[in-house]
């Protein structure tokens, strides 16, 4: 709603809160991205316009302007020059850096089911903690979820409150869970730095599986030249693999013994190629044009 000042730790894109502040100041009273400018101290009336549509990125001392121009708290201020920076990093340890910063000034009772999720996701133990309690044949205890996670008690109990805000479990004891019975999915909503953390965590464990005996684990890897149809088809496959795999095996397993991982990574490995014919046709526009010099100077 308009009438109610938006609330910074429910966005993840720091150009739709500062376009949702906006609108809320503007039904208070006579405010415009040019009375913006001049509170805030920007010589370009429509400064403010263009960072929300995106044609202009916030510098460091634009960012200071901004937290001025709309009388941010302390608070807010120190979440938004993280969301900001955040939003215009590349790097993936940067992005998950400034995410954590943001989530730091969040307050404590203040809800966002988006955070909760990427808590979920940032944290190994979590999403093996949610296929445990899909178990119905296991031992529901504090201290089996303990040995079975590698979690301490409060960790545990930190992790379960985390299912429990986000609807992946229900309470049905003074400390025993058990899994909902909707299949629980996160919302698009989530961050993309909460995924790439969730498949760097399923990495690093799949590194150390290879001090595993071989009869307990299966690697398999392959190198190959692919067309981009070639990839675009191959990546079609792996998803549609992966679709059946869930499908088959996720959920309540009467006879299941351990949690296990399956990871395909499809991805390039090297820049593109440089046709041989394209370098043939270069190097013939090349003589092409020292013939043609060659010439003009006889002529001359």
């Amino acid at each position: 709603m308009k009438n109610v000042k938006p609330i910074i730790y429910e966005y993840t894109d720091y150009r739709l809160y500062l376009k949702a502040l906006y609108e809320f100041e503007k039904t208070h009273g006579d405010f415009s991205y040019s009375t913006f400018a001049q509170r805030a101290g920007f010589q370009a009336r429509s400064y403010l316009r263009t960072v929300i549509t995106g044609k202009r990125n916030l510098t460091a001392n634009a960012i200071e302007k901004v937290i001025v121009g709309f009388n941010l708290e302390l608070s807010e201020g120190e979440a938004f020059r993280a969301l900001v920076r955040f939003n215009q990093c590349q790097k993936f340890s940067e992005k998950h850096h400034y995410w954590d910063q943001f989530l730091k000034q969040r307050p404590k009772k203040s809800k966002s089911v988006v955070v909760d999720e990427y808590y979920y996701l940032a944290r190994m133990a979590y999403p093996i903690l949610l296929v445990i309690l899909k178990q119905n044949h296991i031992k529901n205890t504090m201290e089996e979820l303990s040995r079975l996670t590698g979690l301490s008690k409060s960790e545990l109990q930190d992790g379960l409150q985390t299912l429990e805000k986000i609807g992946a479990v229900v309470k049905t004891g003074t400390e025993s869970y058990s899994a909902s019975l909707n299949n629980f999915k996160t919302h698009d909503e989530v961050p993309n730095v909460a995924v790439q953390k969730f498949h760097s965590n399923i990495l690093e464990k799949a590194i150390e599986g290879l001090n595993l005996p071989t009869a307990k684990r299966e690697y398999q890897s392959l190198i190959m030249a692919l067309s981009e149809e070639e990839f675009l088809y191959l990546k079609k496959r792996v998803k549609n693999f992966m679709d059946e795999i869930e499908e088959l095996f996720s959920g309540q397993r009467q006879k299941s013994e351990k949690v296990y991982s399956i990871n395909i990574n499809l991805l390039p490995i090297s820049p593109d190629f440089i046709r041989e014919q394209k370098n043939q046709a270069s190097q013939k526009s090349v003589q092409e044009n020292m013939m043609s010099m060659a010439s003009e100077e006889n002529q001359l």
